[in-house]
């Protein structure tokens, strides 16, 4: 090969590792800007994880104490499904309720699913134990699959949709609406 020929194929393949070595960056800084953000994610997801699986412990807390969870509603209603098998409710965050007289649910597995991180987030467990309302007949083996979709409002979650579903061998609420 003569100087002039292997001078150019010196260059060709000088500038074929640069190529290949420009792609190799690419790669890796694109990678890393992919990490980046699938972390970023992940952190701000686990915080909703954190925060609304509290949300629901607290749901929980609070109707076991005699309460109901209405002030979790969100300020612009929520629609729910109840595990009675009603149709759909419609409830407004300053709804009243039966007072309740005695009650053991507790939530089971809670799965918190992010959909807007630091905005929405969708609760998802089983929820098991009895219940008793005044005015409304016991409920000894409450046990239903329930979907709730929160919304963060002013720092809190806030309850903006529900669906509560009965699991076989298991029983619902007997309330079907608001109205007494």
């Amino acid at each position: 090969m003569s100087a002039g020929g292997f001078h150019s194929a010196c260059l060709i393949l000088k500038k074929y590792k640069m190529k290949k070595l420009l792609l190799l960056l690419t790669v890796i800084v694109g990678c890393h800007g992919v990490a980046f953000a699938d972390h970023h994610g992940k952190a701000n997801g686990s915080k909703d994880v954190e925060e609304v699986t509290n949300t629901v412990l607290k749901m929980y807390e609070m109707v076991n104490n005699k309460k109901h969870w209405t002030s979790m509603i969100s300020s612009k209603g929520s629609h729910e499904f109840w595990s009675s098998g009603g149709f759909l409710n419609f409830v407004k965050k300053d709804a009243e309720f039966n007072e309740i007289e005695n009650n053991t649910i507790r939530p089971k597995h809670i799965k918190i699913v992010p959909v807007e991180p630091g905005k929405v987030a969708v609760a998802m467990f089983y929820a098991e134990g009895s219940e008793k309302q005044v005015g409304r007949p016991a409920v000894d083996h409450y046990m239903t699959r329930a979907t709730v979709v929160f919304a963060k409002e002013e720092g809190a979650w806030m309850i903006r949709a529900m669906h509560w579903s009965p699991v076989s061998g298991g029983q619902g609420t007997s309330g079907v609406s608001t109205e007494k």
